[in-house]
């Protein structure tokens, strides 16, 4: 353990303590073994094998979020895993030189990795947290939307500011408030009004938990049974999925085969109502087929028509057309279509309800044609 305090400071200290050593023996040692934990560093490094090994759950937990800080903690660890082991079997002269520098200390000194990791991963949960929502809850302007926004902004993202910040805060023998991650986070919500890209909230959090916030967690503090520890974990990677998922299906992009780019969530519901979704079977033969006699790029190309992202197969069929119909047949099959559709036209409730609903799939393939016909004569 490495601190700024001289080496005279903590020999007196440990002098002081030593004179006492019925304190230092009630911390019953551990038996974690370093071989152990290098092997599994080196096998099971990127899933944080090792910090399970030696009961950093908190370190695991932010590994496994991050990817091992992408492959950074992983070579990191190379020279701090003996450290690791030596805190997590808390040997009498790992105590003796704990409580020299405590008593030095009444704080953890400042880390600037540690607040720079906490500003890193902070923003990195607010982006997140922002993602999972419809982009249209931040540009319209309903009365339900204007809720929605103040809840996500006020309330949700700053909580998930809370506990980046928390989590990175409280690994190793270091504690830091959660109370004042809250009062950091919520505080610096307000300029979420301006911007909700703005770094201040998480500057704030991390600010005041470390100036206001930070102690030493109580040596021989007991440690979750490891499968409490886990099951907790899971359940943590498990919600962390679904908001990712739901996060990538809100804002990732597809490439159609014009080199058009559109969303993922319009591709996907654009697939579920095309001809591949409805004869999957014989869309499968088509694909192997053409890999066979072409190759990848051949099938990886036939995929992307049939997959159909933009939806232009559907309106085809919506419209009651064939896909190499006119301009001007695209134009009068809309006009027949929608004359004979309109909710108007029909008094039986079930009837204009289905009619509406139809009424708009026609309006929604003419203009998807309408879109595709103007790109393409671009």
């Amino acid at each position: 353990m490495s601190d700024s305090i001289s080496t005279q400071q903590i020999k007196k200290n440990k002098k002081t303590f030593n004179g006492n050593n019925e304190d230092s023996g009630k911390i019953k040692e551990g038996k974690k073994s370093l071989l152990i934990a290098y092997v599994l560093w080196f096998f099971g490094g990127t899933i944080a094998l090792h910090l399970i090994y030696l009961g950093r759950y908190r370190h695991a937990l932010l590994m496994w979020f991050t990817f091992g800080a992408f492959g950074i903690e992983y070579f990191r660890h190379i020279l701090k895993i003996s450290d690791y082991v030596e805190e997590s079997n808390l040997t009498s002269e790992y105590v003796d030189k704990l409580k020299a520098i405590q008593r030095c200390r009444t704080a953890p000194k400042f880390s600037l990795l540690r607040f720079c990791a906490e500003i890193l991963f902070g923003y990195y949960l607010q982006t997140l947290f922002f993602s999972i929502f419809p982009v249209e809850i931040y540009e319209q302007n309903s009365t339900f939307l204007v809720i929605t926004r103040i809840f996500v902004g006020w309330i949700f993202v700053p909580f998930g500011i809370a506990l980046a910040v928390s989590l990175i805060g409280n690994i190793g023998m270091e504690r830091i408030s959660f109370k004042w991650c809250l009062i950091g986070a919520y505080g610096g919500s307000v300029f979420f009004l301006f911007d909700y890209s703005s770094a201040y909230p998480i500057l704030l959090c991390a600010v005041l938990s470390n100036w206001k916030g930070k102690s030493w967690k109580p040596i021989g503090l007991k440690r979750a049974h490891c499968a409490k520890a886990l099951s907790i974990m899971f359940i943590i990677m498990a919600i962390y999925s679904l908001f990712l998922t739901l996060a990538l299906y809100q804002n990732a992009t597809v490439e159609t085969k014009d080199g058009e780019k559109i969303l993922l969530k319009d591709a996907l519901h654009n697939f579920f109502t095309s001809p591949a979704w409805k004869d999957t079977k014989s869309t499968l033969q088509e694909l192997y087929n053409t890999y066979q006699e072409h190759g990848w790029v051949e099938m990886w190309k036939m995929l992307q028509i049939q997959l159909d992202p933009e939806g232009e197969a559907n309106a085809y069929s919506v419209l009651e057309l064939d896909d190499n119909a006119s301009n001007k047949e695209i134009s009068a099959a809309y006009r027949s279509l929608v004359r004979k559709w309109h909710p108007d036209k029909h008094l039986d409730q079930k009837e204009k309800e289905r009619a509406t609903t139809k009424f708009m799939e026609i309006q929604k393939a003419y203009e998807t044609l309408s879109n595709i016909r103007k790109r393409h004569s671009s």
